[in-house]
């Protein structure tokens, strides 16, 4: 998907995988994903309320507010958020978040 150019990513999602990759001194996999398109964090709090209020009352519990955010901005930008993290599986269930 990299190599289609079929990836995109924001700054948070940077300081999350690059911090990692860091830690286990994966130098070129930190080099591909500085050439990745950055797209720009558009942040709305209210949104990001909402999604928290829906997620509550659908009883998903504990997403923190970095992972509010990259769904917020996903749905913003209609891009589809490929993950492995649950809460966003649980997440699209609940509001307009494409998964891949």
């Amino acid at each position: 998907m990299i190599d289609s150019n079929l990836v995109c990513v924001n700054k948070l999602i940077l300081a999350e995988l690059v911090t990692a990759m860091h830690h286990k001194k994966e130098w070129h996999l930190i080099e591909i994903f500085s050439e990745i398109e950055c797209l720009d964090l558009h942040i709305n709090w209210y949104d990001i309320i909402d999604l928290q209020k829906k997620n509550l009352e659908s009883g998903i519990n504990q997403v923190g507010v970095p992972d509010l955010i990259i769904a917020q901005n996903s749905i913003y930008h209609q891009v589809p958020l490929y993950t492995f993290d649950k809460h966003f599986q649980l997440m699209s269930n609940v509001c307009g978040l494409t998964l891949i």
